[in-house]
């Protein structure tokens, strides 16, 4: 009996030990958001010139009342400190801007007028004073800004990593962010330059949370973009106009 009971304790070990590992597998960590972010930012604050393609979806509310999906496309061009081009079209409007480092140039192609006003600094302060004054977002400004002290303090501690994934084929690390109006994620480049390749934006706050997303690509680093790119280019027939000032906006 004794015999029986000894064997099967063997048996028993033996199971246990062939199912073993032959050595103990190493946990790999998750790349830590807040890292991924700043290298991020660190890359696109210290290239004096770029500029990116985005494909665009969002929603708005219709004029009943539901929220409805349209499209568009950007282009951006960046020399910094102090000019930019933007060239926007979507389903129902299109804008260029040019901040060519003394103004700021609005052009609606589609209406044809256009507004033009000094401009107040560098690309930092010009984009708060359009966003401030004159109630304009500029698309994706965050990206483009000198100092990302911004989009760090957004992001900084709330970022959870997703996993690694695809955006039109380039591997990515996908993370996300909950703020206080919105929820955010990005897919930033996971091999070589660590670029924002898509964001997606829910707005918390907002009845029916409208989404924004952006798919980036044509990325290009460094490149001599010629000074005429920032310069405005006016067709012929638009007629002036002057910026709306925000009641109680800070000149």
């Amino acid at each position: 009996m004794r015999q029986s009971s000894s064997r099967g304790l063997l048996r028993i070990l033996v199971i246990l030990l062939a199912a073993a590992p032959a050595e103990a597998e190493s946990v790999v960590m998750p790349p830590a958001p807040d890292e991924i972010v700043r290298r991020m930012t660190n890359l696109l604050a210290s290239t004096k010139q770029f500029s990116f393609r985005a494909e665009i979806t969002f929603d708005t509310r219709a004029r009943w009342g539901d929220l409805v999906e349209l499209g568009g496309a950007l282009e951006l061009s960046v020399a910094r400190p102090d000019r930019v081009f933007v060239e926007y079209q979507d389903d129902a409007s299109a804008r260029r801007l040019w901040i060519d480092g003394a103004n700021v140039t609005l052009l609606d192609p589609v209406d044809g007028f256009y507004a033009t006003r000094p401009q107040p600094g560098d690309i930092d302060a010009t984009v708060d004073a359009l966003r401030e004054r004159l109630s304009l977002r500029l698309p994706l400004g965050e990206l483009i800004a000198n100092d990302p002290s911004e989009l760090l303090e957004l992001t900084r501690g709330k970022g959870r990593y997703v996993g690694r994934h695809e955006v039109d084929g380039v591997p990515c690390d996908q993370i996300a962010f909950a703020a206080p109006e919105v929820d955010l994620q990005l897919w930033i480049q996971a091999e070589g330059e660590p670029l924002p390749r898509r964001i997606v934006i829910v707005f918390r706050k907002e009845a029916g949370l409208p989404r924004y997303e952006a798919t980036l690509g044509d990325w290009k680093l460094g490149a001599q973009l010629a000074p005429a790119v920032f310069e405005a280019v006016l067709p012929e027939g638009v007629r002036r106009i002057e910026f709306l000032e925000v009641r109680g906006s800070v000149q």
